[in-house]
């Protein structure tokens, strides 16, 4: 019987990662970067010293990467404040089904933690978590199990009594890494075969989910 369910944010919950592709691609035209869809794959999951340094190594000084940043930052908060979050199918009917069984909720996100609770404020369920740990607030991002670990420590919970669900294969890397049965629900790529062998579960959308963590409770 599971007592905790952790939620990735990006991607996961919310369609953002769209958002962010959008805005790093609204960057390179406008700065004139070579910054590509491959580029943004390869950060995606990760946190803000993670990506820069992958920018460093990549582009050395040719990119900036923090101006490159405040315009992707801009226009996904600028689409939001606009139209609003986009909310991925499935997120409402499971956090409120958990909430119904007394099943902890926390969100472990590669996100800096004040972009990331204006999301999830915007979004309205903010007040479902009983605690987030944010990409700013661990050593060392994803796929480094720490975020998951503290997020743990922070529920009382041991691995074997949680589920993890992410989207993207740092963090499906990182959950199986913490030991956590991982839920894994694509967002902008399919899994390579290596990355659907770490997860206990895929699912097509949160729904799904849903009717394989009703199965564990």
């Amino acid at each position: 019987m599971i007592k905790a369910v952790i939620f990735d944010m990006d991607g996961l919950m919310f369609g953002t990662e769209k958002l962010a592709l959008e805005g790093w691609l609204k960057a390179s035209r406008q700065l004139n970067y070579p910054i590509t869809e491959e580029t943004v794959e390869m950060i995606r999951g990760k946190n803000e010293n993670d990506s820069k340094k992958i920018f460093n190594t990549l582009f050395g000084k040719t990119v900036n990467y923090d101006k490159a940043k405040t315009i992707k930052d801009k226009y996904i908060l600028d689409t939001v404040e606009t139209y609003g979050v986009p909310i991925k199918k499935g997120l409402l009917e499971l956090i409120k089904y958990l909430k119904e069984k007394n099943i902890k909720m926390a969100v472990a996100t590669s996100t800096a933690e004040e972009k990331a609770k204006k999301l999830l404020e915007l979004a309205q369920i903010n007040n479902y978590f009983e605690c987030c740990t944010f990409g700013d607030r661990v050593r060392k991002g994803k796929p480094n199990p720490e975020i998951y670990i503290k997020t743990m420590t922070q529920l009382k919970v041991l691995p074997n009594e949680c589920v993890l669900l992410e989207d993207s294969p740092n963090g499906v890397i990182g959950g199986h890494s913490a030991g956590i049965k991982v839920f894994l629900v694509p967002d902008l790529s399919a899994p390579t075969q290596e990355i659907k062998e770490m997860a206990s579960y895929i699912c097509s959308d949160l729904l799904k989910a849903k009717e394989s963590i009703e199965k564990l409770i």
